[in-house]
């Protein structure tokens, strides 16, 4: 039997998908004013999520958008992401970068109001400012505890408005879900490194990548399996954990003892996608495995199931290798 068919992983592809409720969504609304003093004191953090501090607009654009507040039109509703580190905007960082650096100073902007161009005069320019500081701004936060797949089909949602990269925005999700699964093994005392707890979540993602392939892509599923994950007791990721080091991790280890650990999971993560089970002998397998570790693309592939995969896929040579013995 395939290892990801086994009945103590298949429990966790079974639960159910997260669904929207009102406690992982708020929104507030503040003036101008104490949104600046927020961005200032780091509670609001004034970077994309894909990471990005640098406005797209150019000046004309901020001028414009400015402008148009100016003239009454309201500042559109703001998303920010709810982290451990502050409040990150997943859309409108352009809109509050255009006011935050006029506002502050920092820029000088040709504004138009009622058809007049208003420029030149400081006192004038510091009335337009005051003015600006009261304005209202809607901000709606997702909570910290919305669900992985919940965020992340936000950030899809949102992402059509261009202002950042989904793609680099997925990394950086993952790398907060990644920390806190961690920080929940850790909560369990259940003894664990950072690789060991991928290897589980990679696995419960590509179970459920396999069972519904038509309906999620890859990065719903991973999103998912870390959902799953946190909502499990110990017992169970306990005996996930100890099923899929003493069938793969270890063996591999045993196999290629002088490798250096991460290369032996991204190993074992190719066992898993290969299907290889525990019902065959990896040492009948040794050369064929050492030659992917020796190929210096497979040893750069990151810790990535579905990379893996598609790197097996094009090297169709190596099919035995998941073949009856």
């Amino acid at each position: 039997m395939d290892i990801l068919q086994l009945e103590i992983v298949s429990d966790f592809a079974d639960r159910q998908m997260p669904v929207f409720n009102s406690s992982y969504i708020r929104t507030e609304t503040y003036p101008l004013s104490e949104v600046f003093s927020r961005i200032e004191t780091g509670d609001i953090r004034l970077v994309t999520i894909d990471g990005r501090r640098k406005s797209k607009w150019k000046k004309e654009q901020r001028e414009l958008f400015v402008t148009s507040v100016l003239n009454g039109l309201p500042v559109p509703l703001i998303y920010m992401n709810a982290e451990e580190e502050g409040a990150t905007v997943i859309d409108g960082f352009e809109r509050l970068t255009a006011l935050y650096e006029f506002c502050r100073g920092n820029v000088d902007y040709t504004l138009r109001m009622f058809g007049n161009q208003l420029s030149g005069q400081e006192e004038f320019t510091a009335s337009v400012r005051r003015k600006l500081l009261s304005v209202p701004v809607q901000l709606c936060f997702l909570a910290q505890k919305t669900p992985v797949l919940l965020r992340y089909r936000v950030f899809q949602w949102l992402a059509f408005s261009g202002h950042y990269s989904l793609n680099q925005a997925y990394v950086r999700l993952m790398k907060q879900a990644q920390y806190q699964w961690m920080e929940k093994l850790d909560e369990l005392q259940i003894p664990a490194g950072p690789l060991d707890a991928e290897l589980l979540a990679q696995a419960v993602s590509y179970m459920h990548f396999r069972k519904q392939p038509d309906g999620c892509t890859e990065q719903d599923s991973t999103c998912l399996a870390y959902d799953i994950l946190f909502k499990t007791g110990k017992d169970l990721v306990s005996k996930a954990l100890e099923l899929l080091y003493e069938s793969v991790v270890k063996r591999v280890a045993q196999l290629f003892p002088r490798r250096r650990r991460s290369l032996r999971l991204v190993l074992a993560f190719y066992l898993l996608s290969a299907g290889n089970l525990s019902g065959k002998e990896l040492k009948d397998k040794e050369k064929m495995l050492s030659d992917f570790l020796h190929d210096d693309t497979f040893a750069r592939l990151s810790n990535n199931i579905f990379d893996i995969e598609r790197y097996i896929q094009s090297h169709s040579h190596y099919d035995s290798l998941s073949d009856p013995a």
